[in-house]
């Protein structure tokens, strides 16, 4: 059986790098790291990986995937014509036991109900993964941030059926990292940057190409500016945080359900701003002096 789930770890340093792309300190060349790679579990359940990963379907059941976000133009959904017909066979089946029952009980009217019941079950251990493409290339003229929204409903919505998602490419390193980097962001109160080396420690290979690191660094400035506007009206509405905790508690609670790591990394890099500003702070006052 594939292991998708590296150990946890302690969080990794969150400390400014003045590098977009931090080097690692593998000394594995990268074609072989990419080659024996399998998909990384990045958030409980979030899993960040490989056309082959989507390809292998007994990875996809015993890892739970109940959702595959394929963000490719060319990778075929693998199974979804599988599951489809799946579907298919097993809605036929549920019409042709109904109209056998609904039969049964016209000639019998004391026979029991409870077979019927059964016979209209699909059963508990009923797997059937739910897709999603977003079309979207390897290359520096792909607009990939047209599909963010697109892609954190998608996840969202296997995080609320308490499923598990696969987000893939081609290799897992640019496409599909991207993602997965902006969802974070947009859930979490990291930058584009922490969020970036949030996932690189999860997924060593990653790679978003510089015009999806523009992207997320365009997207990081619009939920500045989001947010800075949501915080001036949530300061206005008195009573807000007292209710609900404001904007802050609201992000606080979105972070806490991406699981108890991101949330350490989030403190971690909170606690290395502060003391950034602390030190820039005393820098102005010794310069004044």
């Amino acid at each position: 059986m594939r292991t998708g789930s590296p150990p946890k770890t302690a969080p990794p340093s969150v400390a400014p790098s003045p590098m977009f792309f931090p080097t690692s300190a593998s000394t594995t060349p990268m074609s072989d790291r990419i080659e024996s790679a399998v998909a990384s579990r990045v958030l409980p359940n979030v899993f960040l990986g490989s056309a082959s990963d989507a390809a292998d379907l007994d990875y996809l059941k015993t890892s739970n995937i109940t959702h595959v976000l394929n963000v490719s133009t060319n990778i075929p959904c693998f199974h979804e014509a599988t599951t489809a017909a799946d579907a298919a066979a097993e809605d036929a089946a549920a019409t042709s036991s109904a109209t056998t029952h609904h039969s049964s009980r016209s000639t019998t009217p004391d026979s029991s109900s409870s077979s019927s019941t059964s016979s209209f079950s699909c059963g508990d251990d009923s797997w059937r993964p739910k897709y999603k493409r977003l079309a979207a290339s390897d290359n520096l003229s792909q607009n990939l941030g047209q599909y963010f929204d697109e892609a954190f409903c998608f996840i969202d919505e296997a995080l609320r059926q308490r499923g598990s998602v696969l987000i893939h490419c081609q290799a897992g390193i640019s496409r599909s990292s991207t993602i997965l980097i902006a969802f974070i962001m947009h859930r979490s109160s990291l930058s584009m940057l922490q969020a970036y080396k949030f996932v690189k420690s999860k997924r060593s290979i990653i790679s978003p190409n510089l015009n999806f690191m523009g992207q997320l660094l365009e997207f990081e400035q619009t939920l500045q500016r989001q947010r800075k506007a949501a915080a001036a009206v949530d300061g206005i509405l008195e009573g807000a945080d007292a209710v609900d905790g404001g904007v802050g508690g609201s992000r606080r609670r979105e972070e806490e359900e991406l699981g108890e790591e991101l949330v350490a990394f989030v403190k971690a890099a909170a606690a290395t701003s502060s003391q950034g500003e602390r030190e820039d702070d005393d820098e102005e006052r010794f310069d004044s002096v």
